[in-house]
């Protein structure tokens, strides 16, 4: 079988893990339905039934039972590897900060912290190591009074 199947093995692994096709589909951000098409079309390939539909949900159909174990192992290893790759994604930080708060106080102590943090990446008033544009200003840094309502942290007097 070739890996071109794999959303339907995730269909089906899922369906079995929630326990119905709903739960499966908000898993998959897909309806219920294309769910279960997935399913009907694996079904179809393999000439086999590999769930069973009763009144207490879902079960793995015996075609299904007897590699089961190995499906959702593989789910679980997949998921795992996704983990492991988004833990080595850096991460954007979007600043605003006044021209004279980033050049005296906020520049002279970026190196340092990106010694410490390497994967962390900063996007000052739109400029930096971070793409332009990724969403809402994360964190404000302002001298005097707050201009918006928010949760507003003092740094020092």
């Amino acid at each position: 079988m070739a890996l071109s199947r794999l959303r339907a093995l995730q269909a089906v692994e899922l369906a079995l893990r929630t326990g119905s096709l709903k739960d499966a589909a908000a898993g998959l951000a897909i309806t219920p339905a294309a769910v279960g098409q997935r399913i009907k079309a694996l079904e179809d390939y393999l000439g086999t039934e590999l769930l069973v539909r009763g009144r207490s949900g879902l079960r793995a159909a015996p075609a299904l039972a007897a590699v089961l174990p190995n499906l959702v192992g593989a789910f679980r290893d997949l998921e795992n590897v996704a983990a492991m790759l988004d833990m080595q994604r850096g991460h954007d930080i979007q600043i605003a900060a006044s021209s004279d708060f980033l050049a005296l106080w906020l520049r002279p102590r970026l190196h340092r912290f990106q010694q410490t943090f390497p994967d962390i990446r900063f996007c000052i008033n739109g400029e930096g190591d971070a793409p332009l544009g990724i969403g809402p200003v994360d964190c404000e840094l302002a001298f005097g009074a707050s201009r918006e309502s928010g949760v507003v942290v003092q740094l020092f007097r």
